[in-house]
């Protein structure tokens, strides 16, 4: 993060005042590791930018975009659940990206649906968004771990909203003699030894086009020693 917010300023955005830009950022530019190591827990710092904390507070219309390769796809259910304001949710197979440009594949025309979002609400032009299930989610087939993927194969599926009652059922699963099942138990305690190449096909925490955490070499050199 503190080599993001370091980051020259473009001359073809901004012109010849991008050194001043510059100099006037590195200046200014705060620690922010010095922040967090001293709220390291959730006190009011934390607290005064969480939605979570008061929902009822939100009443502009909320249209709620990510991806399952992103690191906050519980929020969305979350608000969508507890939001009282106009709200949709619409979930594809992204990293944290937009969707037009994210991988792994299928895109949207992601810029087409904000502007139908803004369109509605910000000029009052019947645009039909408000007239679709509130929930849009890709659900996603089995595939084998990979550090990436370059597609996703699955179906898209619409629910009236989250939880979609009628629409959508939870299953508890337990570990049990022979595999996860809804109503089992182990008959006797089970020691797991797992190799050392273990999350080599992890991805990337954050997936940013940065590459995967562990890289595959790196699995190699474990194997070696």
């Amino acid at each position: 993060m503190l080599s993001f917010s370091a980051a020259v300023p473009d001359p073809a955005l901004v012109g010849d005042k991008w050194r001043d830009m510059w100099m006037s950022r590195l200046d200014n530019m705060p620690l922010l590791a010095e922040t967090w190591l001293s709220h390291q827990h959730r006190d009011e710092y934390w607290k005064h930018g969480s939605i979570c904390e008061e929902y009822a507070d939100i009443e502009a219309a909320v249209y709620m975009i990510s991806g399952w390769g992103d690191s906050y796809i519980n929020t969305i259910p979350r608000m969508m659940e507890h939001l009282q304001c106009p709200k949709k949710a619409l979930l594809g197979p992204w990293m944290h990206k937009y969707p037009h440009f994210a991988l792994p594949d299928p895109a949207i025309g992601f810029l087409q649906e904000a502007l139908r979002w803004w369109d509605y609400w910000l000029k009052g032009i019947e645009t039909g968004v408000m007239d679709e299930p509130t929930c849009t989610f890709y659900l996603q087939d089995g595939v084998p771990p990979a550090p990436k993927y370059k597609e996703r194969p699955g179906q898209w599926v619409r629910t009236h909203g989250w939880p979609a009652p009628g629409e959508s059922e939870s299953i508890t699963l337990t570990m049990g003699d022979h595999g996860l099942l809804p109503s089992t138990r182990l008959s006797q305690d089970q020691l797991i030894a797992s190799p050392l190449t273990t999350g080599a096909l992890q991805g990337e925490y954050i997936p940013l086009w940065f590459g995967a955490d562990f890289h595959p070499t790196s699995a190699e050199t474990m194997r070696c020693h």
